[in-house]
């Protein structure tokens, strides 16, 4: 649907001369609320005659690309639960394209554009689930895709009243699309796939309108963006290698605003990272910046002080985690971006059963971690250190997904009086992921010091 969509954008739009490359990245973008926990890592395979060379090229967290203080917690897509999320991550793409590079603007629009196809599925709209599920959303005539001719509808002269037509549009594509699913769901439960093709079909090619409307809207009213008390902000950055995540961004946030962008390498050494973060179109102010990056401390910069019509250079330096490349998030809790009461990359989850090992005890209430790229195999060395008194359990748990845990019970972890104590375990063979569990409902900065997995030399 999105390639359908991007066809019909108007050549005044100026899209390829927007986004780039990244235009056409839009196809694989649009999964990303799918993605949700995921860590990204695209390769680029090149091929010359008989010889072939290439290499990881991209890495980044898919959270931050879902996450932000508009939308704090972790993203719920399904129906109804959309509805609320038109209005914020339709403020958020038209942001990213105004201020942010071409790669992290594509990222937040295909984040939309998610929210846009996913209403528009019958499926969603009558929350079947499962294997009908998978048969009204995959039994579509490709070929009959085509908007050729479609003029794409601008929804709003401005972005308040964009966000009301995008929201008035998304209404009239559900109803459209529950009414064709009414239709579609005894042909589907007869497995008549010849009479639900062009009953589905027609939704897609509704839904690829949408999209194309959304697109088109988000281009126009970002052209006119450009106008006085404006600034720029170009800040270099430089941090410790990770082993594994050489491409993996740092993160820089505006505390108090929605603002946020990832770097972009500058060059590739094995002995640090560099990379730069480029705003433009900030409103000039005074800012505080956060900087972020997997096994390096965050920074916490003084103002920064933004003046109409001028750019502002700045140098930072990260400096490694202790112990040396912890692969947590946030592991010490301070970084609350999103909202003071929630530390990034961790979110409350209860009331929900974890049985803990040998025992009887079960964990009911608890903190989670974002999950944490490991290989299979591999020795790492985990453990936290426990504040004075606490008598919290932190746990380790193994991934098999994002969102499926390995079927053993959650490791139980020795606090440590200093953070370089641990204790080693060797990753399960299907593990892709971990994750930490801090037991009890109360901010886990108020028991929990710090986290750590780092792997074992």
């Amino acid at each position: 649907m999105v390639d359908a969509a991007l066809v019909v954008v108007p050549s005044k739009d100026y899209l390829p001369q927007r986004l780039g490359k990244e235009a056409w990245n839009l196809r694989y973008y649009v999964q990303m609320p799918d993605w949700m926990d995921c860590f990204v890592s695209v390769s680029d395979n090149w091929s010359i005659r008989d010889e072939s060379f290439g290499g990881v090229q991209t890495q980044f967290y898919a959270n931050d690309y879902l996450r932000f203080p508009g939308t704090p917690w972790p993203l719920d897509h399904g129906f109804p639960s959309v509805l609320a999320l038109y209005r914020p991550f339709f403020f958020r793409a038209l942001q990213a394209l105004r201020t942010e590079s071409p790669a992290n603007a594509a990222r937040w629009v295909g984040t939309l554009l998610h929210l846009v196809t996913d209403s528009g599925s019958p499926a969603h709209t009558l929350g079947v689930h499962g294997e009908m599920h998978v048969r009204m959303e995959t039994w579509v005539d490709a070929s009959r895709l085509d908007l050729v001719g479609y003029q794409p509808k601008l929804l709003g002269q401005t972005d308040e009243t964009a966000a009301e037509g995008l929201a008035g549009r998304m209404n009239g594509l559900i109803e459209f699309s529950k009414q064709h699913a009414k239709r579609m769901l005894p042909l589907v439960q007869a497995n008549n796939k010849a009479a639900v093709e062009p009953i589905e079909t027609e939704v897609a090619v509704e839904t690829a309108k949408v999209t194309a409307d959304v697109v088109h809207t988000l281009l126009v009213l970002t052209a006119r963006s450009k106008g006085t008390g404006t600034a720029s902000l170009i800040a270099r950055v430089s941090a410790p290698p990770v082993a594994g995540m050489e491409f993996v961004p740092a993160k820089l946030m505006l505390a108090g605003t929605n603002y946020s962008t990832l770097s972009e390498p500058l060059i590739e050494t094995p002995k640090e990272y560099r990379a730069s973060f480029v705003f433009h179109n900030l409103p000039a102010g005074s800012y505080q910046a956060i900087v972020e990056r997997t096994g390096a401390r965050p920074l916490v910069t003084g103002r920064l002080v933004l003046h109409p019509g001028r750019t502002l250079h700045v140098n930072r330096q990260l400096q490694p985690t202790d112990p040396a490349e912890n692969l947590v998030r946030n592991p010490r809790f301070g970084i609350r971006w999103r909202g003071k009461s929630t530390p990034d990359s961790w979110h409350f989850d209860g009331p929900q059963d974890h049985w803990l090992p040998d025992t009887r005890d079960r964990v009911r209430d608890h903190w989670i971690s974002d999950t944490i790229p490991v290989e299979g195999g591999k020795t790492y060395v985990a453990g936290y250190e426990a504040k004075p008194s606490s008598r919290t359990k932190v746990m380790l748990q193994w991934m098999v997904t994002h969102w499926k845990a390995i079927d053993r019970p959650l490791v139980v972890l020795r606090p440590g009086k200093t953070a370089p104590a641990g204790e080693r375990f060797t990753a399960p063979p299907k593990a892709v992921y971990a994750r930490f569990v801090v037991a009890g409902s109360s901010d886990p900065a108020k028991s929990v010091q710090e986290v750590f997995l780092t792997p074992k030399p």
